[in-house]
C-alpha cells in the first residue's frame, strides 16, 4: 500500500529556511499518516521548488481588480548548465495563480567606478528572455507591425 501526501507552502506570510527545516516540522505528522503495515521508518521527500530559498526577496505587493492579489520577488536560482553559477531573477506572480511565474527578468549586479568599491546597482538583463511564450508574443507583435505596415503603404 503506498500513499501520497502534498503540502503546499505560501508564498507570502511565511519563512522557510531551508527543505530541511520544513522536513523536520512535518516529519511527526507524516509518520503518523504513514500506511499501518508499513516497516520502514524514513519517509521520502520531494520538493518541487525553491520557495523557501533563502536568497528570496519581496520587493512589492499589491492587488488589482482585474488580476486579484500579485507580488514582486527578486530570488537566486541555479544557472545554467555551462557556469553553473546561481543568478538573480525578478518575477511577477499573481497569486491567484503562486506556481505560475507571470514574468521573469534576470537581474545582474554592477558595482560604479573604476575601482568597483561603490555601491552596487541593479540591471535587468532586458535582452534575454525567459520563457519562450515570450519570443512569441514579441514576434507575433513584431509580425502584426510589419503586416500594418504593408497594408497601410
Amino acid at each position: 500500500m503506498s500513499r501520497l501526501l502534498v503540502v503546499r507552502l505560501y508564498r507570502t506570510g511565511q519563512h522557510y529556511d531551508s527543505l530541511k527545516s520544513i522536513q523536520d516540522e512535518l516529519g511527526s505528522i507524516v509518520v503518523e499518516l504513514r500506511p499501518p503495515n508499513s516497516r520502514t521508518s524514513s519517509i521520502p521527500f520531494l520538493s518541487l521548488g525553491t520557495v523557501f530559498s533563502p536568497g528570496r526577496e519581496i520587493l512589492a505587493e499589491g492587488e488589482s481588480a482585474l488580476t486579484g492579489k500579485w507580488m514582486v520577488e527578486q530570488m537566486e536560482r541555479d544557472g545554467d548548465e555551462e557556469d553553473g553559477e546561481k543568478d538573480m531573477v525578478r518575477r511577477l506572480v499573481f497569486l491567484r495563480y503562486p506556481f505560475m511565474v507571470q514574468s521573469e527578468v534576470g537581474v545582474v549586479k554592477q558595482r560604479r567606478g573604476a575601482k568597483k568599491k561603490g555601491k552596487a546597482r541593479t540591471r535587468l538583463m532586458t535582452e534575454k528572455l525567459s520563457f519562450a511564450y515570450h519570443r512569441a508574443m514579441l514576434t507575433a507583435l513584431r509580425y502584426l507591425e510589419i503586416k500594418s505596415r504593408g497594408i497601410d503603404s
